[in-house]
């Protein structure tokens, strides 16, 4: 006896949607339908299925079980009962402890290629990156144009021959230049990165020219998929360097003690008024989108004068550095080279001298890695890559399915 063929299409939708992969569904599913499949198997079967007491995890385990069995019954031609399988049932609850844990490993494996899940994808990158914009303003912040060269030294670095920077424009100007920008055709484009060098406040609000602050979004939003189609699934990458809010972070103090180190908790002394009504911005959830702060929520961010910020600079030389490497780890050691550094700030009140530090942060909403490679970079990768495929490929048809 076997499923009939639509039951068997609603079985693989089933299994889908419990969390298997759809090629695996779609082998556990013609097992299920093979002609040869007892009338007990497939009962039971159903009645895992419809068993709203056990969660998808347990289902699939038994699943698991089921096929395992049926690999053998077709195997060795023999006629495997259900009171094994029956046995190991309890309140509802499957209990793995019978199950040949080598092979059901072994099987899991095969099944759902485990080894390709762990190991991400990566965005495809040429040498025509797309665009690096940058927008500077500079009313009340000596040494925001260091801030722009060094942005611009950035976008160099990483392979980016389309520059358009934007110095001190006001709301409606940004909206005109952005929207602008999404109505272009970006099909052969790798990324698009928009760096800002601004005055901020709480809730990710930027200060543009006129003193008016707006919300970070009116930058993000003009790249989302709606309003630039031909970004999708592409990089998005908002750098932004400015303060988040009024609050000092204190320097960690470290102190020896019967020789052991131990670290105090950073504490927050706010140096203006307390802030009030925070709210959190979610529009900036896209997919794809990398989001780089200079500080943390709430906190102010450092800028030299002179030399520009410090965040920028710190960025700028990890980039020199090595700027092959995946984003994720150059931002995240700009964040460790920062949070070695302690800045000595003059109070107003009593003319006071505190030690703080910068933490800054990122959020990432990116699927895959992203390294900026060149062009012959990606022609090796892509020649490395073909030939582990060839080999695992070959590796994988050395794992006959013992029921095939």
């Amino acid at each position: 006896m076997a499923l009939p063929p639509e039951d068997s299409l609603q079985m693989k939708s089933y299994l889908v949607a419990i969390g298997l992969p759809s090629t695996t569904a779609e082998k556990f599913s013609s097992m299920f339908c093979k002609p040869q499949v007892p009338e007990e198997w497939l009962t039971l079967i159903q009645s895992t299925k419809n068993n709203n007491e056990i969660s998808s995890g347990k289902k699939i385990e038994s699943f698991l079980f089921i096929y395992n069995e049926l690999q053998k019954h077709f195997r060795e031609a023999t006629n495997v009962t259900v009171d094994d399988f029956q046995s190991n049932q309890k309140g509802g609850k499957v209990l793995m402890e019978d199950i040949d844990e080598e092979n059901c490993r072994n099987d899991l494996d095969e099944l759902w290629y485990v080894d390709d899940l762990e190991e991400l994808d990566e965005y495809k990158m040429t040498n025509n990156r797309g665009t690096f914009f940058i927008f500077w303003f500079t009313e009340g912040r000596s040494g925001a144009d260091k801030d722009f060269e060094m942005y611009e030294d950035i976008a160099k670095l990483l392979g980016f021959n389309n520059i358009r920077s934007h110095k001190d424009k006001n709301a409606t100007e940004i909206s005109d230049i952005l929207n602008k920008y999404g109505k272009e055709d970006h099909s052969h484009d790798d990324c698009v990165v928009c760096a800002v060098a601004a005055h901020g406040r709480t809730s990710d609000q930027i200060q543009v020219k006129g003193g008016v602050f707006i919300d970070l979004n009116e930058f993000v939003k003009h790249f989302n998929e709606n309003n630039c189609k031909d970004l999708k699934g592409k990089p998005k990458i908002i750098i932004v360097q400015a303060c988040r809010g009024n609050f000092l972070e204190k320097a960690v103090e470290l102190r020896k003690d019967n020789d052991e180190h131990h670290v105090e908790r950073p504490t927050y002394n706010n140096v203006y008024p307390e802030l009030k009504d925070y709210a959190e911005n979610l529009e900036t959830n896209y997919n794809d989108l990398l989001l780089a702060s200079s500080s943390i929520p709430d906190t102010l961010s450092m800028r030299d004068e002179v030399n520009g910020s410090y965040y920028i600079k710190h960025l700028l030389e990890e980039i020199k550095d090595n700027n092959r490497r995946d984003i994720w780890e150059i931002l995240t050691k700009v964040n460790w080279q920062l949070s070695l550094i302690g800045f000595k700030v003059k109070i107003k009140r009593g003319d006071e001298i505190v030690k703080i530090k910068q933490m800054p942060c990122f959020r990432s909403n990116l699927t895959k890695k992203l390294h900026f490679h060149t062009q012959n970079e990606m022609k090796e990768k892509s020649r490395r890559d073909c030939h582990s495929r060839s080999t695992d490929v070959s590796r994988r048809h050395r794992c006959k399915w013992r029921c095939w």
